[in-house]
């Protein structure tokens, strides 16, 4: 089993147990729950919070850790190709330096999430999920990034803050068409700030 996963996986990456049950679907379930015990117990196999897994390395301080932001990561953004999610609210507005705000807690939105609003813990990093407005996927990700932010800004912006979103909005190729396109999902306010932006 582990020499299946390793391949298909590699070490230190998230997998899940719906993962590993489609990987050894010759044996039933209860099987396959034996068999990542028995993998749990030599060590081959760690158990990072429920259903979720991952095949270790050897470090010097014992079995690696695994990184919580690939977990969150394949939980509600991406998994390869497939897109499914994007970062939020003040983490964004931090990384741009609109804000210096430094939050504990990230705001994810993902098509993985059937609530309006929930809060999860991932291993002790909290995270607010949002249900995606509409189906985020490869194509329309950068716009719906960008109405999402428009719709989230609160409080005065200065001709500089002004300045790095229409920037930020540059970079993600997006335009005034797309924004029309989508802007049906989200509250007036998302498409008038957009209009501030780009005065």
């Amino acid at each position: 089993m582990i020499e299946r996963l390793a391949l298909k996986y590699g070490e230190n990456v998230p997998i899940f147990a719906d993962d590993i049950l489609a990987t050894m679907r010759e044996y039933t379930k209860a099987r396959v729950y034996q068999l990542i015990a028995a993998a749990i117990d030599a060590g081959q196999l760690v158990r990072f919070d429920q259903g979720i897994y991952y095949i270790p390395t050897k470090t010097i301080f014992g079995p690696s850790k695994l990184n919580v932001g690939a977990v969150i990561e394949r939980l509600y953004l991406r998994d390869g190709n497939k897109v499914y999610g994007f970062y939020s609210g003040l983490a964004v507005l931090n990384k741009l330096g609109i804000t210096e705000q430094m939050p504990n807690v990230i705001e994810i939105v993902t098509n993985n999430e059937s609530a309006r609003v929930r809060e999860v813990t991932i291993g002790k990093q909290k995270v607010i999920l949002r249900k995606a407005r509409a189906l985020i996927n490869a194509e329309n990700i950068n716009v719906l990034q960008v109405l999402e932010l428009m719709n989230g800004l609160k409080g005065k912006y200065d001709e500089n803050d002004y300045c790095i979103l229409r920037d930020y909005i540059d970079s993600l190729e997006v335009n005034l068409q797309e924004i029309q396109r989508y802007c049906r999902y989200y509250p007036a306010k998302a498409l008038k700030n957009y209009l501030l932006c780009e005065a």
